[in-house]
């Protein structure tokens, strides 16, 4: 059997024995990635991927053409971490998330790493869930401007719309953060 997610996406529409399983195998790691950089490190991050996984196998019948997998898979996870953001979102403004940072991956090592991660994942817990998409799938997935814009089923325009603002709030929230940061550098010890 052929282990390209393509083929194997062919064999799990086929019912073939074990494809299910090899796609999942062949999948994951990127459907991981793309959930903690678009969520954050959440302890409910393997239930997000399998939430995925479950999406893509109810709409496995939707893809008209194989070769436009990556994308398919793209948007199933957007569209999780998007309503994964959204409830989030709505118990941190109702002050019942209880969520905290524990752990740190993405070969982001040291203690320095760490505390960057954390505070890049604060700003980014700052932003709508529209917003935090739209730059996590253009700056930390790379995607290009088409690509992020189908990502979120969007249009191209919305999509620059949504990463224009996310890019301005980000630096706005940045230069804060620095600015906070340097004031409390300069208070003199035992303060």
């Amino acid at each position: 059997m052929a282990t390209r997610p393509v083929a194997l996406m062919a064999a799990v529409r086929d019912g073939e024995p074990g494809a299910a399983a090899m796609l999942f195998d062949a999948l994951a790691p990127r459907i991981r990635r793309i959930m903690r950089r678009s969520c954050g490190a959440t302890p409910d991050l393997d239930d997000l991927v399998q939430d995925c996984f479950l999406k893509l196998w109810k709409s496995i019948g939707r893809l008209q053409d194989p070769e436009r997998l990556d994308a398919f898979v793209y948007a199933i996870a957007v569209h999780t971490a998007r309503s994964a953001l959204r409830k989030r979102y709505v118990r941190r403004i109702l002050k019942i998330d209880t969520s905290v940072v524990e752990e740190v991956g993405d070969g982001v090592g040291g203690m320095d790493g760490r505390e960057r991660a954390r505070d890049a994942e604060a700003l980014l817990d700052r932003l709508t869930p529209e917003l935090r998409l739209a730059f996590v799938l253009r700056h930390v997935e790379e995607l290009d401007l088409a690509e992020g814009a189908a990502a979120l089923g969007v249009s191209l325009s919305t999509f620059k719309r949504r990463l224009a603002s996310a890019e301005q709030r980000v630096d706005i929230l940045a230069r804060s953060a620095a600015a906070a940061h340097s004031s409390i550098a300069r208070l003199p010890e035992g303060t």
